[in-house]
């Protein structure tokens, strides 16, 4: 694994903030697609260094689905963060 990749996933999740805000929705969607492309592998690997990295880009990106209207069944890389994420909680309640 690159040792820079979750910078890069930072990287483009803000600029990710940045296109939605200037109204590029398209790019914006493209950049948080990108950056949880990236992050999910080392979730994975290493889940309490890169959780909530993932779970700050799919904030954002929930923010973007909400403003486009889109279904989250449209973005795949989405539906598995959030999922993943789901499953990090819920070995966490149950004292894992």
């Amino acid at each position: 694994m690159d040792a820079f990749a979750p910078c890069v996933s930072t990287t483009l999740n803000n600029l990710g903030n940045m296109l939605r805000d200037l109204g590029e929705r398209a790019e914006a969607r493209q950049a948080y697609e990108e950056a949880l492309g990236i992050l999910l592998p080392y979730v994975k690997e290493e889940p309490r260094a890169f959780a909530e990295r993932l779970a700050m880009v799919v904030g954002n990106a929930v923010k973007l689905l909400k403003e486009t209207g889109e279904k989250p069944e449209e973005w795949p890389p989405l539906v598995e963060a959030v999922g993943v994420l789901a499953e990090l909680k819920e070995g966490k309640e149950e004292g894992g």
